[in-house]
Formats: structure tokens, C-alpha cells, sequence
């Protein structure tokens, strides 16, 4: 546990490494405290580590929310099709057993698979609803690998003695890091589903509706990103090892995974320009005109 907290704060400070509003962090970890000492205090009999599990879940939520337009990921189609390959290796390696719903699955992850491919081969110039569709479908693969990480048998992560088979404090370490990121990205996704809030009007909402789908589109974009080269390199090593680990386990899914998630982000991600990040809320609904 000490090292999936470790890792957990460490990708919080990277995913606000370019302004990190010290106070607003400061209030997450609050979050954090108050929810772990808040739930202990109501059931004081089960164990602690599941109550800091909550609270640090609960702070990754008010990291999204506080920082979301320093968090909100710059996505390109390079990175996109990256996570693709990372679905699909958890898809196959976790998921898949024959069933006929994951048949079905299956071959409904095909047409984005195949849309995916294309764009990053043929790099289309891509209008609103096709940078939305690429982005949503990006945020619809980190919130399966999530779920895929983390089901609920792996909630015993905060039990105290569990025992998931992990290798150590590398798996641990890595998994607090890509539960993070898989985190923020999950509440992204819930805030495209345009219900308001209890007294909130439809109206209000969905001028939130258009201000965060204009960012996202916004930020759909390789122009900042790494060469198309290097890109290209890193996709080709990635899938092989991938295959391999697949074929022969020679690592747990789970590490790969996570290893994987981390590796894409951190080289494949592109770097918003401050004036974007400035110029994104005021952008107009005419841009999809």
C-alpha cells in the first residue's frame, strides 16, 4: 500500500507539473485526510487501509475537478492508437473468454480500432464531432483498463495481508500511478454525459456541455506532439512486446499494463501550448460549424 501511495502522488504532481497551485493541491490532500479519517471514524472496525484507499479516491476526483484544464490530456491520434494496442492486449490477456457478449464486444471495438488506424496512418484532417468521437473513444479505453485493473477482487489491494500475486513494490508502485491517471480520465469521460446536477438547469449544463467537448477537441491534436518517427518506433516496440507478453507471460498483465499506460503518456502525450490552455474556454460554438 505504502507504494501504490507513492506512486499515486507521484502522478499527481506530474499531471500538474506545469501549474501546480499549491493551495489547490493542498485541498486534495485535505480531501484525502478528512475522507480517510471521516470513514474510519464511521466504521472504525474494518480495516484502515480500505479507508485510505477512499479517501485517496476521492482526491483523485477533486484533482480532476480542480485541474481540469491542466489534467484534461492533449490527445493525439499517435496516442490514441497506442492505448488501442493497450486495449487490446487487456482485452484478449483479461477479458476475453468466449462468450457471446464478448463476441459482441469484440467486434464493436473493431470499427474504432479500424477508424483509429486510419487516422494515424492517413492523418485526415479530422473537423469537431471526428476530434470527439477520437477523444471519446481514448477516454472510453482508460475507463475500461480502469475497470480492467482494478475489478472488485483487486480491492483486497487494501486489505492488510492481501496477496494478489503481484511481483513487488515496482507492480504496486506503477498501479498507483496508472490508477491515477485512469482516474482523472474516467471522471472526464462522466462529465460528457450532459444530465445536470439537482439544481442545476439543462441549459446551464449544456453550456458546460459545449465549453468541455470544445476543449477536448481543441486538444485533439498531434501538432505539439513527438515526430512522427519516433511515434511510429515506440508504437512498433510496443505492440511486439505486447504480443510476446501475451503469448509467453512473462511478465503479470497487470505490470505490463500499467507500465504500458505510463510509457504512452509520458512519450506519446503532446504539451499544450499555454496561450491554447488560455484561448480553450472562450472558444466558440461556431468551430463546428
Amino acid at each position: 500500500m505504502l507504494w501504490f501511495g507513492a506512486g499515486f502522488i507521484l502522478e499527481a504532481l506530474y499531471l500538474v507539473r506545469r501549474n501546480p497551485k499549491w493551495a489547490q493541491l493542498a485541498i486534495c490532500a485535505g480531501v484525502a485526510l478528512v475522507i480517510t479519517v471521516f470513514v474510519h471514524l464511521r466504521d472504525p472496525t474494518s480495516d484502515p487501509l480500505l479507508h485510505v484507499g477512499l479517501g485517496l479516491g476521492m482526491a483523485g476526483i477533486v484533482l480532476a475537478a480542480l485541474y481540469q484544464d491542466e489534467i484534461l490530456p492533449p490527445v493525439g491520434d499517435k496516442l490514441v492508437l497506442a492505448f488501442t494496442l493497450i486495449f487490446w492486449f487487456g482485452f484478449v490477456t483479461e477479458f476475453y473468454h468466449g462468450t457471446q457478449l464478448q463476441q459482441m464486444l469484440m467486434f464493436a471495438a473493431l470499427l474504432p480500432t479500424a477508424g483509429t488506424v486510419y487516422v494515424a496512418a492517413a492523418r485526415p484532417a479530422l473537423g469537431f464531432w471526428g476530434k470527439l468521437w477520437l477523444y471519446t473513444w481514448y477516454l472510453g479505453i482508460v475507463v475500461f483498463l480502469g475497470w480492467l485493473q482494478f475489478p472488485f477482487r483487486n480491492l483486497s489491494i487494501f486489505y492488510g495481508g492481501a496477496d494478489l500475486g503481484w511481483l513487488g513494490p515496482v507492480d504496486a508502485f506503477a498501479t498507483g500511478m496508472a490508477s491515477l491517471y485512469l482516474l482523472t480520465n474516467a471522471w472526464y469521460l462522466s462529465e460528457l454525459v450532459p444530465i445536470p446536477g439537482k439544481t442545476q438547469s439543462f441549459s446551464d449544463r449544456m453550456k458546460e456541455w459545449h465549453e468541455l467537448t470544445d476543449l477536448m477537441t481543441q486538444r485533439c491534436s498531434d501538432e505539439d506532439g513527438p515526430g512522427d518517427g519516433w511515434a511510429f518506433a515506440f508504437i512498433g516496440v510496443l505492440g511486439p512486446l505486447l504480443l510476446l507478453n501475451h503469448v509467453f507471460a512473462l511478465l503479470p498483465s497487470s505490470l505490463v499494463t500499467s507500465c504500458a499506460i505510463v510509457s504512452a503518456v509520458m512519450l506519446l502525450e503532446r504539451l499544450p501550448t499555454r496561450e491554447a490552455r488560455a484561448a480553450a474556454p472562450r472558444v466558440s460554438r461556431a468551430r463546428r460549424e
